[in-house]
């Protein structure tokens, strides 16, 4: 009846490439849990995890080759040269060894720590410690029509990205005003731009505002999942014969129901 795309690349590629009618085309991005993920005490955030008062960058998600997470290590090699600074990593992949052999063979281990993979309530918690979100994507034709998930969740903790690569992330940031993007692959450009926001606090603190806001506003789950709804209930005409789509109201529990 329909085919169903979670990025606008993608619902791009099935209309122009596939030759699938547009009207058969729906649209399901991934969202983000606003409750859970959302501004908090950051004091005892940045207590479970060790830190102190200096600038906290966090990554929470696959370290794998499309992620091209290396960038990110670099940029922190040459930020550590100007000012202290501490980057975040949970997650796991096949880049995580990898990615630990360069940290030590740029002597970050002080300033870079692989926390593992760790519950999805921790990561709330990370964010809250953190000022700055990092997501990082490889120059990959591929992943032009990328839109990396968990930039949602970072943005709903009001922490404002920096993204560093192409597709879909760096207009989410455009749309939301909640962060700025640089190249892919570029670690001097991604330290400048990291270094410029760590020096910016008051800016910081509108990006992330804003980044919530926009969240709030267009991808929280009941949000994302109630347009899905109504879409959906169009593939069904009245008077079909066919079984109609119900839409339960949007409990407390966010369950949904057709």
């Amino acid at each position: 009846a329909a085919v169903v795309a979670v990025t606008e690349g993608i619902r791009t590629r099935v209309v122009e490439v596939k030759r699938v009618p547009p009207t058969k085309v729906m649209f399901l991005p991934n969202g983000a849990d606003i409750d859970m993920f959302r501004p908090g005490d950051r004091e005892s955030a940045r207590d479970a995890f060790g830190v102190g008062d200096g600038p906290v960058m966090a990554y929470a998600g696959t370290i794998g080759m499309a992620q091209g997470f290396a960038v990110a290590i670099e940029a922190m090699d040459l930020i550590v040269r100007q000012r202290p600074a501490t980057l975040l990593i949970a997650g796991g992949g096949a880049e995580v060894e990898t990615l630990r052999a360069l940290v030590a063979q740029r002597g970050l281990e002080r300033s870079v720590r692989f926390l593992g993979t760790i519950p999805v309530e921790d990561v709330a918690i990370l964010y809250r410690a953190a000022d700055i979100g990092v997501v990082t994507l490889r120059d990959i034709a591929l992943l032009e029509g990328a839109r990396p998930s968990k930039m949602l969740p970072m943005m709903a903790a009001g922490l404002p990205i920096v993204f560093s690569g192409r597709g879909e992330g760096p207009e989410l940031l455009r749309q939301a005003g909640g962060g700025r993007s640089v190249p892919p692959e570029d670690p001097a450009a991604l330290a400048s731009m990291l270094i410029e926001m760590i020096d910016d606090p008051i800016r910081r603190a509108e990006q992330g505002k804003r980044a919530r806001e926009f969240v709030v506003a267009h991808y929280s789950w009941p949000t994302v999942v109630g347009r899905f709804l109504d879409e959906l209930a169009t593939l069904v005409p009245s008077g079909s014969g066919q079984s109609p789509v119900v839409r339960a109201p949007l409990t407390d529990e966010r369950r949904f129901r057709t």
